[in-house]
Protein backbone atom coordinates (compact mmCIF):
# COMPACT_ATOMS: atom_id res chain seq x y z
CA UNK A 1 0.00 0.00 0.00
CA UNK A 2 1.35 3.42 -0.97
CA UNK A 3 1.26 6.46 1.23
CA UNK A 4 -0.86 9.27 0.01
CA UNK A 5 1.02 11.84 -2.19
CA UNK A 6 4.01 9.63 -2.87
CA UNK A 7 4.76 7.96 -6.16
CA UNK A 8 5.96 4.42 -6.30
CA UNK A 9 9.20 4.46 -8.28
CA UNK A 10 10.18 1.04 -9.51
CA UNK A 11 13.30 -0.03 -7.68
CA UNK A 12 13.26 3.14 -5.53
CA UNK A 13 12.67 3.74 -1.92
CA UNK A 14 9.93 6.08 -0.72
CA UNK A 15 12.10 7.29 2.12
CA UNK A 16 14.86 8.15 -0.30
CA UNK A 17 12.34 10.19 -2.32
CA UNK A 18 11.26 12.12 0.80
CA UNK A 19 14.90 12.81 1.63
CA UNK A 20 15.52 14.16 -1.90
CA UNK A 21 12.49 16.45 -1.63
CA UNK A 22 13.88 17.90 1.62
CA UNK A 23 17.25 18.51 -0.04
CA UNK A 24 15.55 20.29 -2.95
CA UNK A 25 13.52 22.48 -0.55
CA UNK A 26 16.55 23.33 1.57
CA UNK A 27 18.61 24.12 -1.55
CA UNK A 28 15.85 26.38 -2.89
CA UNK A 29 15.63 28.16 0.49
CA UNK A 30 19.41 28.67 0.63
CA UNK A 31 19.45 29.96 -2.94
CA UNK A 32 16.66 32.44 -2.14
CA UNK A 33 18.54 33.64 0.97
CA UNK A 34 21.73 34.05 -1.05
CA UNK A 35 19.91 36.11 -3.69
CA UNK A 36 18.31 38.26 -1.00
CA UNK A 37 21.69 38.85 0.65
CA UNK A 38 23.22 39.87 -2.70
CA UNK A 39 20.43 42.38 -3.31
CA UNK A 40 20.88 43.81 0.22
CA UNK A 41 24.64 44.17 -0.30
CA UNK A 42 24.13 45.98 -3.63
CA UNK A 43 21.63 48.36 -2.02
CA UNK A 44 23.99 49.02 0.88
CA UNK A 45 26.84 49.84 -1.51
CA UNK A 46 24.64 52.35 -3.37
CA UNK A 47 23.71 54.08 -0.10
CA UNK A 48 27.26 54.36 1.25
CA UNK A 49 28.66 57.87 1.24
CA UNK A 50 31.52 58.86 -1.01
CA UNK A 51 34.23 61.04 0.49
CA UNK A 52 35.22 64.18 -1.41
CA UNK A 53 38.28 66.13 -0.33
CA UNK A 54 40.78 68.56 -1.77
CA UNK A 55 41.91 72.18 -1.56
CA UNK A 56 40.46 75.56 -2.37
CA UNK A 57 43.16 77.69 -4.03
CA UNK A 58 43.65 81.22 -5.37
CA UNK A 59 43.68 80.90 -9.16
CA UNK A 60 46.41 83.51 -9.72
CA UNK A 61 49.06 82.45 -7.19
CA UNK A 62 47.85 78.99 -6.03
CA UNK A 63 47.79 80.02 -2.36
CA UNK A 64 45.29 78.44 0.03
CA UNK A 65 41.87 80.03 0.50
CA UNK A 66 40.73 79.43 4.06
CA UNK A 67 37.15 79.95 5.18
CA UNK A 68 35.60 79.24 1.78
CA UNK A 69 32.10 77.73 2.00
CA UNK A 70 31.58 74.67 -0.20
CA UNK A 71 27.98 73.54 -0.74
CA UNK A 72 26.86 70.45 -2.63
CA UNK A 73 23.28 69.25 -2.46
CA UNK A 74 22.15 69.64 1.13
CA UNK A 75 25.70 69.37 2.54
CA UNK A 76 28.10 72.20 3.37
CA UNK A 77 31.74 72.36 4.40
CA UNK A 78 34.22 75.14 5.19
CA UNK A 79 37.83 75.06 4.03
CA UNK A 80 40.52 75.16 6.71
CA UNK A 81 43.23 77.85 6.80
CA UNK A 82 45.43 75.63 4.61
CA UNK A 83 42.62 75.42 2.00
CA UNK A 84 41.73 71.77 2.68
CA UNK A 85 38.10 70.66 2.86
CA UNK A 86 36.30 67.32 3.08
CA UNK A 87 32.71 66.14 2.91
CA UNK A 88 30.70 62.93 2.58
CA UNK A 89 27.81 62.50 0.16
CA UNK A 90 26.01 59.63 -1.58
CA UNK A 91 27.24 58.94 -5.11
CA UNK A 92 25.58 61.16 -7.70
CA UNK A 93 25.84 64.34 -9.73
CA UNK A 94 25.84 67.60 -7.78
CA UNK A 95 26.01 71.33 -8.40
CA UNK A 96 28.87 72.76 -6.37
CA UNK A 97 28.97 76.38 -5.15
CA UNK A 98 32.05 77.81 -3.46
CA UNK A 99 31.94 81.27 -1.91
CA UNK A 100 34.52 83.39 -0.15
CA UNK A 101 34.36 87.14 0.56
CA UNK A 102 37.39 88.20 -1.53
CA UNK A 103 36.67 85.84 -4.44
CA UNK A 104 34.09 85.37 -7.18
CA UNK A 105 31.59 82.60 -6.52
CA UNK A 106 32.58 79.34 -8.20
CA UNK A 107 29.74 77.23 -9.64
CA UNK A 108 30.22 73.87 -11.32
CA UNK A 109 29.04 70.28 -11.58
CA UNK A 110 30.65 67.30 -9.83
CA UNK A 111 29.90 63.68 -10.73
CA UNK A 112 30.71 61.84 -7.51
CA UNK A 113 31.29 58.15 -8.26
CA UNK A 114 33.44 57.11 -5.30
CA UNK A 115 36.04 58.55 -2.97
CA UNK A 116 37.56 61.48 -4.86
CA UNK A 117 40.04 64.33 -4.48
CA UNK A 118 39.22 67.60 -6.26
CA UNK A 119 40.93 70.97 -6.00
CA UNK A 120 39.04 74.13 -6.93
CA UNK A 121 40.55 77.46 -7.96
CA UNK A 122 38.82 80.76 -7.20
CA UNK A 123 39.29 84.06 -9.02
CA UNK A 124 39.80 87.22 -6.97
CA UNK A 125 37.14 89.89 -7.16
CA UNK A 126 38.26 93.13 -8.82
CA UNK A 127 39.45 95.70 -6.27
CA UNK A 128 36.75 98.26 -5.51
CA UNK A 129 37.67 101.94 -5.70
CA UNK A 130 37.76 103.64 -2.28
CA UNK A 131 36.08 106.84 -3.59
CA UNK A 132 34.25 106.32 -6.82
CA UNK A 133 34.04 109.49 -8.93
CA UNK A 134 30.82 110.10 -10.78
CA UNK A 135 31.60 113.54 -12.20
CA UNK A 136 28.33 115.01 -10.89
CA UNK A 137 28.20 118.24 -8.90
CA UNK A 138 25.11 119.18 -6.92
CA UNK A 139 24.07 122.76 -6.28
CA UNK A 140 21.80 123.33 -3.32
CA UNK A 141 20.15 126.76 -2.84
CA UNK A 142 21.15 128.37 0.48
CA UNK A 143 17.51 129.15 1.21
CA UNK A 144 16.78 125.43 1.20
CA UNK A 145 19.34 125.00 3.98
CA UNK A 146 18.02 127.95 6.03
CA UNK A 147 21.28 129.88 5.64
CA UNK A 148 20.13 132.70 3.32
CA UNK A 149 19.46 135.24 6.10
CA UNK A 150 22.94 135.01 7.62
CA UNK A 151 24.92 134.48 4.45
CA UNK A 152 26.41 137.99 4.16
CA UNK A 153 26.78 138.89 7.84
CA UNK A 154 29.56 138.45 10.27
CA UNK A 155 28.93 138.37 13.98
CA UNK A 156 32.25 139.81 14.96
CA UNK A 157 32.74 143.59 14.91
CA UNK A 158 35.08 145.07 12.34
CA UNK A 159 34.66 142.35 9.79
CA UNK A 160 33.44 143.02 6.30
CA UNK A 161 29.96 142.06 5.41
CA UNK A 162 27.95 143.97 7.93
CA UNK A 163 27.91 146.73 10.56
CA UNK A 164 29.51 146.05 13.90
CA UNK A 165 27.25 145.12 16.38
Amino acid sequence: MMERGLIDIPGGDIRMMMHMQRIVWISALLLALLCLQTVNMAAAQEQEDCHLSGRILDKSDKTAVGGAIISMGSKMSVSFDDGYYNMSLPAGTYYVNITSPRYKTFTGVVNLTGNMTMDFELEKRPAASACPTTGLVMAVPLAALGLAASAGRSRRPGRAGGPPG
